[in-house]
C-alpha cells in the first residue's frame, strides 16, 4: 500500500501486469515470447506445427495485453507487424558478458528433458568426442561423457570453452550460445512452438542444426559442419545489453 512506483515492467508475468492496470500505471513489456504475435516470422511452419503455433500465439496475446510498449528480445531479425513494438537483442547475463571465450575440445550439453539412459547410450556412440553434460543431476564420468552438477561458475567456464553445444530449444541458453559464438545442435521439446521456432532460426541462420531428436548420426553431421557454423556466427555482433537500454530510455522519454 505504501509502494508508489512510476512505471511497471513485465517480463511476460501476469501479476506485474495486473498491478499496472489496477493502478493505471505506464506498462512496458520486455520478453522474447512476444515474437510469436508481434512479428512476421520468416520461416516456413510445417503442418504438424501449425496448431502448436496457433495455441502459443493465443496464449501470448492473452498474457500481457495493452502494454504501452513492447521490447521484444531476439537473436534473429524479423519484421514488426504491430505498433509500439521494438526488436532488441537478447538479454545477456553479466557473467556471460564478462567471461573469456575460447574453443576447447569438448561439446557442452545442457539437458533436462531426456533420460540419463538415452543420453548415455547416444553419446557413447561417439567415443572420440568428449561431452560435458549438465542438467541430469549427476556428478560422474562414464566413458567419454562427464556429468556435472550445476554450479554457475563451472557451467559458464565449460560453456565459454566448448567447441559446440547441444540443447533443446530454450531461448536463454540458445541466445547465450549465439552471443558466445558457439554452434548449436537444437532438438526442441515436442509441442513447444517457441522452442521449435528458435531451433528453426538457428538452422536458417546457419548457426547450427535443428533436429527432432538426439541421435548419434545427427551429432556426427552437426560436428562435421562446425567450420561452416562458426563462420556464420563470426558475423553476429551484440554489445552486451547496450541496445536494450538505449531503447528502454527512448521509451521512457516518450512516456514521461
Amino acid at each position: 500500500k505504501t509502494f508508489v512506483p512510476d512505471l511497471v515492467i513485465s517480463d511476460f508475468e501476469s501479476f506485474t501486469w495486473l498491478f499496472a492496470k489496477e493502478h493505471r500505471l505506464p506498462l512496458i513489456s520486455i520478453d522474447n515470447i512476444q515474437m510469436m504475435d508481434r512479428f512476421k516470422l520468416g520461416i516456413n511452419i510445417p503442418k504438424e506445427e501449425r496448431s502448436n503455433f496457433k495455441l502459443a500465439r493465443s496464449i501470448v496475446q492473452a498474457k500481457v495485453p495493452g502494454c504501452d510498449h513492447y521490447l521484444v528480445s531476439s537473436f534473429f531479425d524479423a519484421e514488426t507487424k504491430k505498433k509500439n513494438t521494438t526488436l532488441v537483442p537478447p538479454v545477456i547475463r553479466q557473467q556471460i558478458i564478462d567471461t573469456k571465450v575460447s574453443s576447447g575440445e569438448h561439446v557442452l550439453m545442457y539437458q533436462t528433458s531426456s533420460s540419463l539412459a538415452t543420453v548415455q547410450q547416444t553419446l557413447e556412440q561417439l567415443p572420440h568426442e568428449h561431452f560435458i553434460v549438465y542438467g541430469m543431476n549427476r556428478d560422474s564420468t562414464e566413458g567419454n561423457v562427464t556429468y556435472k552438477l550445476f554450479g554457475e561458475a563451472g557451467f559458464i567456464s565449460d560453456f565459454a570453452s566448448a567447441k559446440a553445444v547441444i540443447a533443446n530449444g530454450g531461448f536463454s541458453f540458445i541466445s547465450e550460445a549465439v552471443y558466445l559464438k558457439k554452434p548449436v545442435y537444437s532438438f526442441p521439446i515436442a509441442n513447444q512452438f517457441e522452442q521449435w521456432m528458435n531451433a528453426a532460426y538457428i538452422q536458417k541462420l546457419g548457426y547450427g542444426r535443428h533436429f527432432a531428436e538426439l541421435h548419434p548420426d545427427h551429432i556426427k553431421a552437426f560436428l562435421y559442419e562446425l567450420p561452416f557454423f562458426k563462420e556464420n556466427l563470426s558475423a553476429y555482433a551484440q554489445k552486451g545489453n547496450e541496445v536494450l537500454f538505449i531503447n528502454l530510455k527512448k521509451v521512457l522519454s516518450q512516456l514521461f
